[in-house]
């Protein structure tokens, strides 16, 4: 594997047994071998927060966490 072409990202698996449904996220790197696609999974995130997931998904994403200037307060600076 070329770790320069895998990329990461964070992925909802949904299992059903009967009634029930289970949900997982899973921090997985994506990359090419033989000309197919593999996933390998790094880490299981499920027990976190849900606000904690999308943050790890946008960090993973290259996107701002907090956007430039909202819900945010500068009370002091030096």
């Amino acid at each position: 594997m070329d770790p320069k072409n895998a990329s990461m990202h964070v992925s909802h698996v949904v299992s059903r047994r009967g009634e029930k449904e289970y949900h997982s996220y899973l921090v997985r790197r994506s990359y090419r071998e033989g000309g197919k696609v593999k996933h390998e999974t790094v880490a299981n995130v499920s027990k976190l927060p849900m606000s904690a997931i999308e943050a790890i998904s946008l960090a993973l994403s290259k996107k701002a966490v907090i956007e430039a200037g909202s819900d945010l307060e500068i009370i002091s600076s030096q």
